[in-house]
């Protein structure tokens, strides 16, 4: 695997940034950058695919469009991060900070979200985490996707263990007393969903 340095992808950025630019964004795909700078960096329609991303710096950087299958994604920092449209196939995404990030259209099938940081992170409907391993609970006031270590409920996104020991000041930040009430009553259920998966 190619490992690039900064120098040259802020030389590739700049070029993908002019107005002539026509050509596609396969630069990066099998690329190792581990622990490089993207800060602000402008990804849209990138191709990551099979990269090594180990450590990145990806704050506030805008990925709409970009393809990440099968890469190496652990504990990058995706910090105010927009992904519209993100595919994510088999990525790893191990401890990964995606905090405040905004999720729109996002393909997580298969990939490896364990401990990934998804507080405050923004997502749509349209947001796909599957494996071989997940579950619909529809009996309750919110729609609960439950996910070999993720768990959607309405548009929280957090892991199972975040899950399990939230607190109730915690649960009522998310969506006030309604949402205490409704975890109160279904917390037990659900976890349970997921410990039997």
């Amino acid at each position: 695997m190619i490992k690039m340095n900064q120098e040259k992808i802020n030389e590739i950025l700049e070029l993908w940034e002019s107005s002539n630019y026509s050509g596609n964004k396969d630069e990066f795909a099998n690329v190792d950058f581990e622990n490089v700078n993207f800060k602000n960096a402008n990804l849209e329609d990138a191709n990551f695919n099979n990269a090594n991303l180990e450590n990145a710096y990806f704050y506030n950087a805008n990925l709409e469009d970009a393809y990440f299958n099968n890469a190496n994604l652990e504990n990058a920092y995706f910090n105010n991060a927009n992904f519209y449209n993100v595919n994510f196939y088999n990525a790893n995404l191990k401890n990964a900070n995606l905090e405040n990030a905004y999720f729109y259209n996002v393909n997580f099938y298969n990939a490896n979200l364990e401990d990934a940081n998804l507080k405050n992170a923004k997502f749509s409907d349209k947001l796909i985490i599957k494996n071989n391993k997940r579950s619909y609970y529809a009996e309750s006031d919110y729609y609960c996707w439950i996910f070999e270590g993720i768990i959607k409920i309405g548009c929280e996104v957090h892991s199972y263990k975040n899950w399990k020991s939230f607190t109730d000041k915690e649960i009522l930040k998310m969506d006030g007393k309604k949402a205490l009430k409704f975890w109160k009553k279904e917390k037990e259920i659900i976890l349970k969903i997921h410990d039997d998966l």
